[in-house]
C-alpha cells in the first residue's frame, strides 16, 4: 500500500476479498510502503475491517495454517499495523509484523524472503492500487 490510505479505500479492500474468499485461506504478504499514510484511518475503520475478514474467514478448516506477513516501511503506519494485527496469532495463522524484510523469519524461511525482496516466482493475482 502506498499514498494516501482512507476509510473508502479500506472498503474498497474488503470488496476485492470479498469477490475471492480463496484468498482468506492463502499466506498473505501486506506491504506497507515508505510513502503510505494512514492518518485518515481511526482503530474503529480497522475494527470494521477485521470484522469483515473474520466473516470470511468462518468455516475454513480450523487445522489450516496461513502465513501472514506485514512489512511496514513506514513507520508512522507501524501503530496501525498493531492494531489490526493484535491477537492474530492462534489457530488458523501465524502473524509477523516487521520493519525490514528480515524480520519477517518468524513465518518465512531465507528463501521465501529472499523471493519477497525480489519478488521472485511471485505472482500477481490482484494488484490493489491504494
Amino acid at each position: 500500500m502506498s499514498g494516501k490510505l482512507t476509510p473508502p479505500e479500506l472498503r474498497q479492500l474488503a470488496a476485492v476479498h470479498a469477490e475471492r474468499p480463496d484468498w482468506a485461506a492463502r499466506d498473505t504478504v501486506r506491504v506497507l510502503a515508505k510513502d503510505v499514510s494512514v492518518s485518515a484511518i481511526s482503530n474503529a475503520d480497522l475494527d470494521w475491517l477485521k470484522q469483515q475478514y473474520r466473516l470470511m474467514q468462518t468455516g475454513f478448516d480450523p487445522h489450516m495454517l496461513r502465513r501472514v506477513a506485514w512489512l511496514c516501511l513506514e513507520p508512522t503506519a507501524r501503530p496501525l499495523v498493531d492494531y489490526i494485527t493484535a491477537g492474530r496469532h492462534g489457530p488458523g495463522a501465524e502473524v509477523a509484523v516487521a520493519d525490514e524484510h528480515a524480520g519477517l523469519s518468524a513465518v518465512f524461511d531465507e528463501g521465501e524472503i529472499r523471493a519477497l525482496q525480489t519478488r521472485a516466482g511471485f505472482v500477481v493475482v490482484r494488484h490493489i492500487d491504494i
